[in-house]
C-alpha cells in the first residue's frame, strides 16, 4: 500500500494533479469509504492504486481505428502520456476515414473503432455482430441554421414569449413545415434534423431534404440554396460569423437530438477481450481527468495533431469553447452512469438508439431487428469497470435502484 501511495504521489506530479492529490488525501482523513464517491478526485487515488497492478501485468495488443476529430484526439493524448500501457493496453492508431471504420471492424483489421450511435443504426443489416464496447463523449453541438430576416423566430425567442419549452419547440419546429432543409443524409446530421422535427410534432415528409456534403452544403447554403441548413461544427461556426441565425439546438430538442461518440468493436473481441475493455473504459476516464486538469498542454496537442492531420486551423481557445460545453466528457463511472446509463439519466443512451433505429426503420434503411441490450455493451463494461475502480459509487447506485 505505501509503494502504491508513494507511486501515485509520482504519478500526480507528472501529470499535474498534484494539488488534486493533495486534496484528496486530505479528505481522506477522518472520512468514511463509502462517502468518496462524493469527491470526484477521489477517483484518481482509487485508480492510480489499480495503476500499479496494471503496470506489470501483459499489455493486451489493441488496433485502434481513429478519425481525426479533435474530441477523438483525447485518446492519443492519454496514450502519449503512458495512460493506456500503465492500465495494460498496448494502443496502435489506425488513422482511417469515418465511413471506413465499420468496414475495418468487420473485415478484422481492427479491434476498436470511433463511431456513433447513427452508424451502428444505419450498418446494422450489413454488420450485426457491431457491439458499443464505450461511450466516450456525447456531441450536443449540432443545430439548424436560418438566414436572418428571412421572417423565422428562433427557440429563444419563443421561449421569451411563451415561457415553456415544449410550447416554444413546438412553435420553433412548426416554421419549417413545408421548407427545404440542406443537410448530409444517413448521418447525424439527418438526424439532428429528424429529431427536431420530430421534437415539434413534424416528420420528415414535412420537409424537402436538400443533400449535399457539409462543405458543399454550406457553400450553397450562402449562395441562397434552401431555407435552413444543418451541418457540423465547423459550418455552424462559420455560418454565426456570417451573421446567419440558430433556429433550434440539440440541447433545445433533448436526449432524441444528443449524439452518443464512442467505440465500436465486434461480438467476438468482446467476448474474448472483455478485461481489455474494462481497461480501455479505466484509461479512458484517467485520460480524461488529466485533460481537465491539464488544459491548455492537453489542448494544445489536439490543436496541433488535429491542424497536422487535417489542415485544420483549430486553436487551443477553440477546443476550450466546446470542451463540456458543446463536447461532455464524463470523467469517471459514476458521471457516466447517471448521465446515459440510467434509465432517469437526461442523455438516457436507449432513448437515443431507439430513436435513431425507428428513424431508419421506417425509412427502409434497416430492416433486421435490433437487441438493444446486447449492442450496447458498454453497461456491462462499464458496470465491471466501476466494482472494481469506483465500487463505493456502484454500491450506490445498487442502493438506489
Amino acid at each position: 500500500m505505501l509503494f502504491n501511495l508513494l507511486y501515485a504521489v509520482v504519478e500526480c506530479e507528472r501529470l499535474g494533479i498534484r494539488n488534486e492529490f493533495k486534496s484528496l488525501v486530505k479528505i481522506r482523513r477522518g472520512m468514511k469509504i463509502k462517502n468518496l464517491i462524493l469527491f470526484p478526485t477521489i477517483s484518481l487515488f482509487l485508480t492510480f492504486n489499480t495503476w500499479v497492478v496494471s503496470a506489470a501485468d501483459h499489455l493486451t495488443p489493441i488496433r485502434l481505428g481513429m478519425t481525426a476529430f479533435q474530441d477523438m484526439l483525447a485518446i492519443k493524448v492519454g496514450d502519449e502520456q503512458g495512460i493506456y500501457k500503465r492500465v495494460g493496453l498496448d494502443i496502435e492508431f489506425i488513422n482511417l476515414p469515418y465511413a471506413a471504420i465499420t468496414e475495418a471492424l468487420a473485415g478484422g483489421s481492427l479491434d476498436l473503432g470511433c463511431i456513433c450511435e447513427t452508424t451502428v443504426v444505419t450498418t446494422w443489416d450489413n454488420f450485426p455482430n457491431q457491439r458499443i464496447a464505450n461511450i466516450f463523449y456525447t456531441f450536443e453541438g449540432s443545430a439548424i441554421m436560418v438566414r436572418p430576416n428571412a421572417g423565422f423566430k428562433t427557440y429563444d425567442d419563443f421561449v421569451g414569449e411563451l415561457g415553456d419549452h415544449s410550447k416554444a419547440l413546438a412553435a420553433t419546429v412548426a416554421q419549417l413545415k413545408g421548407r427545404d432543409i440542406l443537410t448530409t443524409k444517413s448521418t447525424d446530421m439527418e438526424m439532428g434534423v429528424g429529431a427536431a422535427l420530430a421534437a415539434g410534432g413534424l416528420g420528415m415528409s414535412d420537409v424537402k431534404i436538400v443533400d449535399m456534403n457539409p462543405n458543399d452544403g454550406l457553400a450553397a447554403f450562402l449562395t441562397g440554396t434552401a431555407d435552413a441548413y444543418l451541418g457540423g461544427l465547423p459550418q455552424r461556426f462559420r455560418l454565426v460569423k456570417e451573421g446567419m441565425l440558430t433556429l433550434v439546438t440539440a440541447q433545445d430538442v433533448g436526449s432524441e437530438a444528443v449524439v452518443l461518440c464512442g467505440f465500436l468493436t465486434t461480438e467476438s473481441f468482446l467476448k474474448k477481450n472483455f478485461d481489455a475493455l474494462v481497461k480501455f473504459a479505466n484509461g479512458t476516464f484517467i485520460t480524461l481527468q488529466y485533460v481537465n486538469a491539464n488544459q491548455d498542454a492537453a489542448f494544445g496537442r489536439i490543436s496541433g495533431l488535429l491542424n497536422s492531420m487535417t489542415g485544420a486551423q483549430m486553436s487551443v481557445k477553440d477546443i476550450k469553447n466546446l470542451w463540456n460545453k458543446i463536447e461532455f466528457f464524463p470523467s469517471t463511472g459514476a458521471e457516466m452512469y447517471w448521465l446515459l446509463v440510467s434509465p432517469s439519466g437526461n442523455r438516457y443512451w436507449r432513448d437515443r438508439m431507439e430513436f435513431v433505429y425507428d428513424f431508419y426503420s421506417k425509412q427502409g434503411q434497416v430492416k433486421n431487428s435490433m437487441d438493444f441490450d446486447e449492442v450496447f455493451a458498454f453497461a456491462p463494461v462499464l458496470e465491471s469497470y466501476m466494482k472494481k475502480h469506483e465500487p463505493d459509487a456502484w454500491a450506490v447506485i445498487q442502493q438506489s435502484k
